[in-house]
């Protein structure tokens, strides 16, 4: 792949995390309409690109890997890789050096909000219920 041209596209900035929706500002279109979406990218995708990278950015997604296997297996020409950005060797290394028990919402998954907030990212408190 290194060394030929290459596209990065946008981001898709809704995914599955329905775990999340009574945090206030949650917004999850849940599993089945990530499929569906993921299904559909691939598709168009595939019409020029023979190699597809999809990077996941929240372990809610993580189901749809199976989406992209099982689309590979019908579809041969096109290989794709599901990476879980947070499982790449140097990225958990880099995490378990600055804080030996990383894990969920430790350091390096809620350091995305911290250019755009002076709060701690565990200061929005669940929304009351209905």
């Amino acid at each position: 792949m290194l060394g030929q041209p290459t596209l990065v596209a946008p981001a898709l900035p809704f995914g599955a995390s329905g775990e999340h929706q009574e945090f206030a500002g949650t917004v999850s279109i849940g599993h089945d309409a990530l499929h569906a979406v993921l299904v559909e990218l691939i598709r168009s995708l595939s019409t020029w690109a023979d190699r597809i990278v999809l990077v996941n950015g929240h372990g809610g997604n993580t189901p749809a890997d199976t989406t992209a296997t099982e689309w590979a297996a019908e579809h041969p020409a096109t290989r794709i890789k599901f990476h879980n950005w947070w499982s790449a060797p140097k990225t958990w290394a880099k995490a378990v050096d600055i804080d030996p028990v990383a894990s969920h919402a430790s350091c390096h998954s809620t350091s995305p909000r911290a250019p755009v907030s002076r709060q701690p990212a565990n200061d929005t408190p669940p929304r009351p219920s209905p």
